[in-house]
């Protein structure tokens, strides 16, 4: 049976700490069948663990905010064809670096400058993507659209006129973990 458009969203009603939420959506497009996460057609399931939540500090309204950006992005995103899929940080730095547009902040701790290589993922690679898009507008947004047919690491030279090693190291003689804004 296919879910209704509609997002839906089953809180536990038992212990927080042994729970889990689910946020399920309607996806745009097919996602490689061995995803062993996916559990409905048509769908694609965020699964918020309660555990991880009973350990977040701070602003917690933020926090999850920036979770379901960092999460639903993934949606949006292309993942090119099996045995061409972009390096697993590329995919989480770009979710990432749209919650660092939402004015949400990075995931963890993040230093524009930190990282020892750019596609390590997370806070590393979505500053690192910010840094790029800063100096080539709509450069994730293209990055993303080639992603489609699948990954080249040539995809930065051809957007941006440099290859990602270079970029990396302008990058990094630029920053020296400087603090998040």
């Amino acid at each position: 049976m296919e879910p209704s458009p509609s997002s839906t969203v089953p809180w536990p009603s038992s212990s927080l700490a042994s729970s889990m939420g689910t946020l399920t959506c309607p996806r745009r497009r097919s996602m490689p069948s061995t995803s062993p996460w996916m559990t409905c057609p048509g769908c694609v399931e965020i699964h918020l663990s309660a555990q991880y939540v009973a350990t977040l500090t701070g602003n917690m309204v933020r926090e999850l905010t920036g979770i379901l950006y960092h999460e639903m992005a993934h949606i949006w995103q292309w993942h090119g064809k099996e045995g061409s899929w972009p390096p697993q940080g590329l995919i989480e730095g770009i979710a990432d670096f749209m919650r660092l547009k939402a004015k949400l902040g990075v995931s963890g701790n993040g230093f524009v400058g930190l990282g020892n290589h750019w596609d390590e993922g997370y806070a590393v690679t979505a500053l690192f993507l910010n840094y790029v898009n800063d100096l080539h507008p709509s450069f994730v947004a293209e990055l993303n659209k080639k992603l489609y047919d699948g990954w080249s690491e040539s995809y930065f030279q051809d957007l941006t006129g440099k290859s990602v090693d270079q970029l990396w190291n302008d990058y990094k003689q630029k920053f020296h973990k400087q603090d998040v804004v």
